[in-house]
């Protein structure tokens, strides 16, 4: 049997997986329990500690569930179903910051006192901005070659399919360090020696692909070379004008105990994404003790703003890997009856930004880009859903975070604000949250699950009549289900079947509305006719 996920990916990289397996419900249980309860493979192969409470991240304070997407990857805990189961700006900002408390000659005092002796985290950090972090618990490399190992433990049986059929191409956007992680991942998977039995295809991220890519903001023409006022730039506007709603009292409060040092507004807002970015090497900070938990609501408010209004992502030097999250795990039961479920092999997708597809006249959170840039690889997902595991038994696809937030602007996973997001103050009650959902490593699952038996045939050949045929018919039915970084989702107005999954009828004709609404990436991009109108490339 198999069974069908469809996963993207967040946080400086994205994956897009499918996988073939040829085994009952029941021995993939077996197979999640002996991963699940050995909690060394969680710390020490996979590189970090899950932190499990009773209580939500609202009840119980963890920085990192308010970075952003800035930080290490977390488990998703709102809106779930079940949770069982280029040189960026920013660096720059960082450097100076750096270089302005070495040259300023003083010493600083209160929450500021620890960087009189604190030294940059990254080594000649020039020559390393495009890299994967090497270092720390949520060193790329580590969490990237740890998902191999995870996926290998989880679906051995589908991953021993893929190599039999010759299977077992992988894709990645042609960002170094997404090679990089892509790489680690196959051979945490596949093992050292992966490359005699995969074969990495690099997806260039250059304008001239179309809609042939994995990085659809860096081929659509109007909104790269900022066409109108919703292009690139808009996202960095809107975010600066909350920057400077937010900062200024932040500076004056650090300036009564360091008043012989001035700190800008940029340089503050670099101490709060090294709290981020040095956890990730090293596993803590000094700098997130440096800001009260209100202002680190207005970090994370943000991340979240620029998240809204742009719809492709930034450089990142320093990300960890995405993770390939399981359908495996006891959740799945809810609603199924195991003896009878049957698993269709996992693909993984990945994709963009949230608005909702259950309004579907909602052209995108707060960049009209979003939804056409997303559709590309909405309707990719949706045709391997729709295909099942006859198409290939395993995929992979590895790019950017902000190439992941545009897909779930187009499918609607989360529900759309009434309003656009102001840049005066934090709207009480958003659910336009990024922390949990594009944090490095996050990563989107879309599971196609088939309840029932196939069709049975048989004839009387034995018996002198070959050709009588006897048929049962098929009593299956198929569901799509979604995992947020290892919660589950659902998709609103979509969410009749078992745990809540969506009947795949119902969600690829939701999927068909969506591209009549959207139109032809082409057409909204500014692109010739005889550019590459989707992506071509998927295909084993």
């Amino acid at each position: 049997m198999a069974r069908l996920v469809v996963m993207a990916l967040s946080g400086s990289i994205a994956l897009l997986a499918m996988l073939l397996c040829a085994g009952q419900y029941a021995s993939i249980v077996s197979a999640y329990s002996l991963l699940g309860s050995s909690r060394s493979l969680r710390q020490h192969v996979l590189g970090y500690d899950e932190v499990r409470s009773n209580k939500s991240a609202d009840e119980v304070w963890d920085i990192r569930y308010h970075m952003g997407g800035n930080g290490p990857w977390i488990r998703k805990t709102h809106g779930l179903v079940t949770s069982d189961l280029a040189a960026p700006e920013g660096w720059v900002h960082m450097l100076e910051l750096f270089q302005h408390i070495q040259q300023a000659n003083v010493t600083l005092n209160g929450s500021l006192a620890f960087a009189n002796d604190w030294d940059f985290f990254m080594k000649d950090p020039s020559d390393r901005l495009e890299n994967l972090v090497a270092t720390g618990p949520h060193a790329g490399t580590l969490l990237a070659f740890g998902t191999g190992v995870k996926m290998r433990t989880r679906y051995e049986n589908l991953l021993e399919h893929a190599i039999l059929s010759n299977q077992t191409s992988l894709w990645a956007s042609g960002s170094k360090r997404v090679v990089e992680t892509a790489s680690y991942f196959a051979a945490g998977l596949f093992g050292l020696d992966w490359e005699s039995q995969a074969h990495l295809h690099i997806i260039p991220e250059t304008e001239d692909r179309g809609g042939d890519t994995l990085t659809g903001g860096k081929t659509c023409f109007k909104y790269l070379h900022n066409a109108d006022d919703f292009g690139r730039q808009y996202g960095y506007r809107r975010w600066n004008e909350w920057r400077e709603a937010y900062l200024p009292s932040i500076v004056q409060r650090l300036q009564v105990h360091n008043p012989e040092i001035d700190f800008t507004a940029s340089e503050l807002y670099a101490m709060q994404e090294l709290c981020g970015f040095e956890t990730i090497a090293k596993g803590t900070s000094e700098w997130c003790d440096v800001f009260t938990h209100k202002e680190w609501l207005q970090f994370e408010y943000a991340r979240d703003l620029l998240h809204y209004y742009r719809t492709e992502a930034r450089f990142r030097a320093l990300g960890t890997t995405l993770e390939i999250a399981n359908w495996r795990d006891p959740s799945i039961r809810n609603g199924f009856d195991t003896n009878n479920t049957r698993e269709y092999f996992p693909l993984m997708l990945t994709s963009s930004v949230h608005a909702n597809l259950f309004f579907l006249s909602h052209q995108g959170p707060g960049n009209p880009y979003s939804t056409s840039i997303g559709w590309l690889f909405l309707e990719a997902t949706a045709k391997l859903l729709q295909q099942g595991p006859g198409v290939g038994t395993l995929f992979f696809s590895f790019m950017h975070d902000g190439d992941i937030i545009p897909m779930l602007t187009t499918l609607g996973l989360l529900t759309p604000e009434k309003h656009d997001l102001p840049t005066t103050h934090i709207p009480h009650g958003r659910s336009w949250r990024t922390s949990d959902l594009v944090s490095m490593g996050g990563r989107i699952i879309f599971e196609r699950l088939v309840r029932g038996e196939p069709k049975m045939c048989w004839d009387h050949s034995e018996y002198g009549y070959p050709n009588h045929v006897y048929c049962t018919p098929s009593t299956q039915e198929h569901f799509v289900r979604i995992n947020v970084n290892d919660g589950i989702v659902a998709l609103p107005g979509c969410d009749s079947g078992p745990g809540r999954s969506c009947p795949l009828e119902q969600f690829l004709q939701r999927v068909r509305l969506k591209g009549e609404e959207t139109g032809d990436f082409r057409e909204v991009c500014g692109l010739s006719k005889t550019a590459k109108a989707g992506i071509d490339f998927l295909h084993q």
